[in-house]
């Protein structure tokens, strides 16, 4: 287990906070998140973004890096589908662009 499965909700919506308060407000919030194969992490901070930050949450999308050779694929869930964005770090090292 990790801080963020031990502390959950409350490190993703910490982290989320930390995000927000340092985000031009207006703008498009793009998240990036090395992923693991967990999206325990992911479904905690939207979720709060979703119910909390509403304004934010609508123009807001999340990046998950992965890496095929030592990440298994991941499976989003379909509450999330439209905001998540699944890419291969290796392949797309300097392309990312939000």
């Amino acid at each position: 287990m990790n801080a963020v499965e031990i502390f959950t909700p409350y490190f993703s919506q910490a982290i989320a906070n930390v995000i927000v308060h340092n985000h031009k407000l207006g703008t498009p919030l793009n998240v990036m998140e090395v992923a693991n194969g967990s999206t325990t992490h992911l479904c905690a901070m939207l979720a709060y973004m979703k119910e909390k930050l509403p304004n934010v949450y609508k123009n807001m999308k999340y990046y998950l890096l992965t890496d095929d050779v030592y990440f298994k694929p991941l499976s989003v869930p379909e509450e999330f589908a439209d905001k998540v964005h699944i890419q291969d770090m290796v392949s797309n090292i300097g392309k990312i662009h939000p």
